[in-house]
């Protein structure tokens, strides 16, 4: 292992090389360099490093409020089926905070935008879906595909809205 010679000795040292060793191989340089590498203070910490936990925060708040919401029963009353309405926040919480957090890096105004057109498309495609597959008295499979996958849109699309409510709110306080 090579190091980098030393530029100054350290304090208190006038040559890093022991008695006797005039060859100057360069290896209590070496040592030396890396002792002054191992007590160099680390870089201050700013104020900035603490969005990064508040950022986490906004997802999980996020999480759980979306299964808060399935779990008291209010995907049930809004329309989705009693069989499946915890199941779909299972499988939109993921989806979601993924979709937050690949779109973290863009405007305000485009993710809120985005997450809520999709939330009112997801929520007219299984509403719609709905509607459908009770009057094909269960017949219809596509609608109750459309139905299924439309309440998971919108868990998915209520989980990434709130986060990214959330990060606004966070980044506007800092």
């Amino acid at each position: 292992m090579h190091f980098a010679p030393a530029k100054a000795a350290l304090p208190g040292q006038a040559d890093c090389a022991p008695p006797g060793n005039v060859s100057g191989s360069g290896r209590w340089r070496g040592v030396a360099y890396a002792l002054h590498n191992a007590v160099t203070p680390l870089p201050q910490i700013t104020a900035q490093a603490h969005t990064v936990p508040m950022t986490y925060a906004s997802y999980l708040i996020a999480a759980l409020a979306t299964l808060a919401a399935a779990y008291l029963g209010l995907t049930q009353t809004l329309g989705a089926h009693p069989f499946w309405a915890t199941q779909i926040a299972w499988i939109g919480i993921p989806i979601g905070l993924l979709a937050a957090w690949v779109l973290a890096g863009r405007s305000t105004l485009l993710r809120l935008t985005l997450f809520a057109a999709l939330l009112i498309a997801t929520a007219t495609a299984a509403h719609f879906g709905k509607l459908e597959f009770a009057a094909s008295f269960a017949e219809n499979a596509t609608a109750g595909k459309l139905w299924y996958f439309g309440w998971i849109g919108i868990a998915a699309s209520a989980t990434a809205l709130v986060a990214s409510l959330l990060q606004t709110a966070v980044s506007r306080q800092s």
